[in-house]
């Protein structure tokens, strides 16, 4: 993949960013804000993806009528017309959940930032809940304040770059190594022309380098953010009314469920050779649950939403 090209000059900071810290009601009013946004967003993906099915239907319906003898209808305009209609509604709907895929994983993350800060008694960053908002740019200040790519990721971008035309691709239209900018898009940091021959190692400020910086593999495989596993989740549930804490493991479960069988999936998908009777009905079921894995994630962020109050009330936030 290559790399995202340089974007324009971030602006400093203005007088009213908002506060660098939320309290208990604005983190509630930011999250609240966030479910309504992406219940529309929901929606607007099951209507497009209705849309689709219907039009696969009508045209499933026009060629099982057409018999050998009439096959000239199937280049009548409106058929035609159909066909197109049929195609541009199914990329509609691709693009949709994409988007939506987009925008959810960032809900879920903001929520999972203000879980852990109200769990340690603490409010959270403002910075950090928009870090991984698609379609917006950071200024400045906020992206230095994200956490940084780690060394893991900027080490091979580093050597990639000083290696120069030596790797593949030789260099790009910027005078940076194709190869550096291929790592860099990867990983979340981003390769810049310097001085002369160097190039500098920054941290990206796009959306899409904002989440390879933030979530790593846990987006570039499944694209989903980067949760709480089993361990964590056990100890940001301590101490909360049965009732929040019933639907906290609830909704986490169900998103690694579902998360699960996408990596099943892939497995399946790997394996050679012609699939058994058996590999078909368990791709096909597991197929169906990992298609659920944007909606629990939202019901994730919900639940967490719904539990914010519980969770400061226990732990003094």
């Amino acid at each position: 993949m290559d790399a995202t090209p340089p974007g324009p000059r971030r602006p400093h900071r203005a007088p009213d960013a908002g506060p660098e810290h939320l309290s208990g009601a604005e983190t509630d009013q930011v999250l609240a804000a966030m479910a309504e946004a992406g219940g529309a967003l929901l929606a607007g993906c099951q209507e497009r993806r209705r849309r689709a099915d219907a039009l696969d239907e009508r045209r499933e319906a026009l060629i099982g009528a057409t018999s050998d003898l009439a096959l000239g209808a199937l280049y009548d305009p409106a058929t035609v017309r159909l066909g197109l209609d049929q195609r541009l509604a199914h990329r509609a709907a691709r693009e949709h959940e994409a988007a939506t895929c987009e925008y959810v994983a960032w809900w879920a993350d903001a929520t999972v930032t203000a879980w852990r800060a109200a769990r340690s008694g603490e409010r959270p960053r403002r910075v950090r809940l928009i870090g991984a908002a698609p379609e917006c740019l950071l200024v400045d200040e906020e992206l230095a304040s994200l956490p940084a790519v780690g060394a893991a990721a900027r080490h091979p971008v580093g050597l990639s770059a000083r290696l120069g035309t030596a790797g593949p691709g030789g260099r790009g239209p910027d005078g940076v190594p194709v190869a550096a900018a291929r790592l860099a898009a990867r990983h979340g940091p981003a390769a810049r022309p310097g001085a002369v021959t160097e190039v500098k190692v920054v941290d990206g400020g796009w959306p899409e380098d904002r989440r390879r910086r933030l979530w790593g593999d846990a987006w570039l495989t499944h694209r989903v953010p980067l949760l709480p596993d089993a361990g964590e989740v056990a100890r940001l549930t301590e101490g909360l009314p049965e009732t929040a804490r019933e639907r906290l493991l609830t909704v986490a479960h169900d998103v690694a469920e579902a998360l699960a069988a996408a990596c099943r999936v892939d497995e399946l998908e790997e394996t050679s050779g012609p699939w058994d009777p058996e590999q078909i009905a368990e791709h096909e079921a597991l197929d169906r649950l990992a298609d659920e894995l944007t909606a629990r994630l939202a019901a994730y962020a919900l639940g967490v939403t719904a539990c914010l109050p519980a969770v400061r009330a226990a732990h003094g936030a």
